[in-house]
């Protein structure tokens, strides 16, 4: 999946091909219908390209056919935080430490984001 990513930034742009970028990823989804990676992938590509509508659509999809991966979980919550939707935020993330509580891309990042309390050594799911 990452010769697709790679491929597809390098279209959209050095070479300033978005439209072959776009179907390079859409390839990949092609090759890998049920792998919530591959619309990861899709989604952060989308997400990079300024595409957040497309890029919410991936996410939801990669969330359905893995709803407990800490990579997912942690795309998902930035995205509702990047969207100001600090309670989609906080309870994804809350969500993803319960299930994988050492996953850096969950645990680095949580103290510093504004849907969790500050100081907190780690929030409450109760």
């Amino acid at each position: 999946m990452d010769a697709f990513a790679r491929l597809a930034a390098l279209l959209r742009g050095p070479l300033a091909e978005p439209a072959r970028a776009d179907d390079v990823m859409d390839r990949l989804i092609a090759a890998n219908g049920r792998s919530a990676h591959a619309y990861l992938a899709r989604a952060l590509y989308r997400r990079e390209a300024e595409l957040p509508g497309p890029a919410g659509q991936d996410l939801d999809r990669a969330r359905e056919l893995a709803p407990d991966d800490p990579d997912v979980l942690a795309a998902v919550a930035d995205l509702a935080l990047s969207r100001n939707d600090l309670e989609a935020a906080r309870t994804t993330l809350l969500h993803g430490l319960d299930v994988s509580p050492s996953h850096e891309g969950l645990a680095t990042p949580w103290p510093s984001w504004p849907c969790v309390p500050a100081g907190a050594a780690r929030p409450s799911t109760a």
